[in-house]
């Protein structure tokens, strides 16, 4: 009988032992299951967020792309009314050049055409490859008030831009004028490698 209960007994702390191994697997099973799905999760929202990185960077990057499109194009519009070269001095001549044919075309006598480098601010932009400058230019004319209109008119004609910064007529003999003129004249000053296909003056 007592036989009868150690076998019992035995079997029972066999089960308890066999039942504990199985309860420890299930946690041990189900903390590893736990500790993967968080790596997993992670993984997910770090892959998230590089994807919406990626996304910003490209929404950027097309914006970027229009925006240079859009400075490119206006450059081409604007460009064609400044004077380009590689030395300011000729840029200068050039201007003073285009005025006396102004002048010449519309009949006026030019009795002083003198260009006046300016100080350039974007002389600092050398280094980028390019600078803006200015040459003010003083011109005293003689001829008649319709003279002067047509030579305003071919001024406002020209393909490249002068701006007026100062008019005085003066009457000259009995119908004639002595005209004195300022304009600004605009050039872009290049680099000596940015001058390959340029056309030069």
């Amino acid at each position: 009988m007592r036989k009868i209960f150690y076998f019992i007994e035995r079997f029972q702390r066999r089960n308890l032992l066999i039942v504990t191994a199985i309860l420890l697997m299930i946690i041990y099973a189900g903390q590893w299951i736990n500790d993967t799905y968080d790596a997993r999760q992670l993984e997910i929202e770090n892959r998230l967020n590089l994807l919406g990185q990626y996304r910003l960077v490209t929404r950027k990057a097309d914006i970027y792309k229009d925006r240079l499109q859009h400075l490119l194009e206006a450059k081409e519009r604007v460009g064609k009314y400044f004077f380009t070269g590689e030395d300011d001095n000729r840029l200068s001549s050039a201007m003073q050049l285009k005025i006396q044919a102004l002048v010449a075309k519309s009949g006026l006598q030019a009795e002083s055409i003198r260009p006046v480098m300016q100080k350039n601010e974007g002389q600092d932009k050398a280094e980028k490859g390019y600078t803006l400058g200015e040459v003010l230019i003083k011109t005293r004319l003689a001829g008649t008030l319709g003279q002067f209109v047509d030579f305003m008119a071919e001024l406002y004609r020209s393909e490249e831009f002068f701006g007026i910064e100062s008019i005085s007529l003066r009457p000259y003999r009995n119908t004639g004028l002595k005209i004195f003129v300022e304009l600004r004249g605009y050039y872009v000053l290049l680099a000596d490698d940015d001058t390959a296909g340029e056309t030069e003056i």
